[in-house]
């Protein structure tokens, strides 16, 4: 019987000690990233900007704790890139490919009222 009791409070112990670690910090933006940030379920920045016919990285930075991720459309509507879902506070970076001249816009896919504006020129 004794056992039975110890055995829950080690444990519970255990996993108390693992809970209070800090976090990990959040890696600055490699140079020359599109930087985009989730914060309070809206991106901070409402227009970003990127070259025109040449590949390049979005820096996303979640510092709510729900998920998000970024999600670049076409004119069209058409997906050009989904990024990866994830909670934070935490970043991510995501690898656009190339794109032609226009406006593009950008939407978290968990909370679809999140937008903001592409503009590769």
């Amino acid at each position: 019987m004794r056992v039975r009791v110890l055995v829950p409070v080690v444990a519970f112990a255990a996993l108390a000690g693992c809970s209070s670690n800090p976090p990990a910090p959040i890696p600055s933006p490699p140079p020359g990233a599109v930087v985009v940030t989730a914060a309070q379920t809206r991106f901070l920045e409402s227009r970003v900007e990127a070259p025109a016919g040449a590949a390049f990285t979005i820096y996303f930075e979640n510092r709510d704790s729900a998920d998000h991720n970024v999600h670049v459309w076409d004119a069209a509507g058409a997906s050009v890139m989904a990024g990866q879902i994830f909670g934070g506070p935490a970043a991510r970076t995501e690898n656009v490919p190339a794109l032609t001249a226009g406006t593009y816009r950008v939407t978290c896919d968990i909370h679809p009222e999140m937008t903001a504006e592409l503009l590769v020129h």
